[in-house]
C-alpha cells in the first residue's frame, strides 16, 4: 500500500526562526499530549527546514487541531497533505492560515467495486493548483470511467461533493501538486530537498509498539468481535 503524507509551514520571519518557532511548539506539545494521558500515543515527527524554501517541512501528516494551532500560534500558513491510493484510496487537504480554515478536502474510496469514491468534504474557495485535477489527461480517464459524471461535476473545474471525480489519489497527481505549491517534498518516494536544519520530535516509541502488538489479534479474536454483536439476535 502507498501513503503520502507530510505538512508544511511558511516560514513568516526568517527559515531559521521559523523552524527554532515550530520546532519548540512541536515539542511542547507533543510533551503535552503525551502526559494528558497514558493511552496517548506520541508520534516521532521530523522537521526540516530545506534550502531555497520557505516551507518548513514536517514528515507526517498532522491533524487537524494541531494544525490549526501551528497556524494561529505562530501567524502564518499551515498546509497538510495526505494520500492513500491502493484499494481504499483517500486524499485529505488542509489550508489554515493564521489559524482559520482556508481549504479542507477529502475525498475517500472504500475498495467496494460495487461503489464509487466520492468527495465528502469540500470547504473554502478553490485553489489555483485545483487546475491540476482537471488536466487533459484526467479529463479522458474521467469520460472512460465516469461518463454519467463528466458534464455536471466538471462543467465549472470545480471540486463538488458527492462526486466521484475528479481524482487525486494517483502518485503522478500527487507529484504534481506538490510542484504547484512550491513544497520541497518528493512524494512518490517521501524524498524531502535538502535540509539547513533538522530536529526529530520525540514521541513515545513505547506506546506505539504497545498499541501494534495490541492490533495483532489472533483470526478468531476478530471473527468473534464481529459476530459476537449478532448473537442472541
Amino acid at each position: 500500500m502507498s501513503v503520502y503524507g507530510a505538512s508544511f509551514v511558511r516560514a513568516r520571519q526568517d527559515p531559521a526562526t521559523s523552524f527554532r518557532e515550530l520546532s519548540s511548539l512541536l515539542r511542547e506539545t507533543n510533551a503535552s499530549w503525551l502526559a494528558a494521558s497514558p493511552t496517548n500515543l506520541g508520534v516521532e515527527l521530523m522537521v526540516r527546514a530545506s534550502e531555497g524554501s520557505d516551507w518548513v517541512s514536517i514528515q507526517n501528516a498532522l491533524a487537524d487541531q494541531l494544525l490549526e494551532t501551528i497556524s494561529r500560534v505562530l501567524g502564518t500558513t499551515a498546509i497538510m497533505i495526505y494520500v492513500m491510493d491502493e484499494m481504499v484510496l483517500r486524499f485529505s487537504y488542509r489550508h489554515f492560515n493564521n489559524g482559520q480554515a482556508v481549504r479542507i478536502l477529502e475525498y475517500v474510496n472504500h475498495g467496494n467495486p460495487k461503489e464509487r469514491g466520492k468527495w465528502t468534504k469540500v470547504e473554502g474557495e478553490p485553489e489555483p493548483w485545483e487546475a491540476i485535477l482537471f488536466s487533459h489527461r484526467l479529463m479522458e480517464l474521467y469520460r472512460k470511467h465516469a461518463p454519467d459524471e463528466v458534464h455536471e461535476s466538471c462543467e465549472e473545474s470545480k471540486i463538488k461533493p458527492g462526486f466521484s471525480i475528479p481524482w487525486a489519489c494517483d502518485a503522478s497527481t500527487v507529484a504534481d501538486i506538490a510542484r504547484a505549491l512550491q513544497l520541497p517534498w518528493e512524494p512518490i518516494d517521501n524524498r524531502f530537498s535538502p535540509a539547513t536544519q533538522t530536529e526529530v520530535i520525540p514521541g513515545s516509541p513505547e506506546r506505539w509498539k504497545a498499541f501494534l502488538r495490541q492490533q495483532r489479534r489472533p483470526w478468531w479474536k476478530f471473527w468473534a468481535r464481529g459476530t459476537s454483536g449478532r448473537s442472541g439476535g
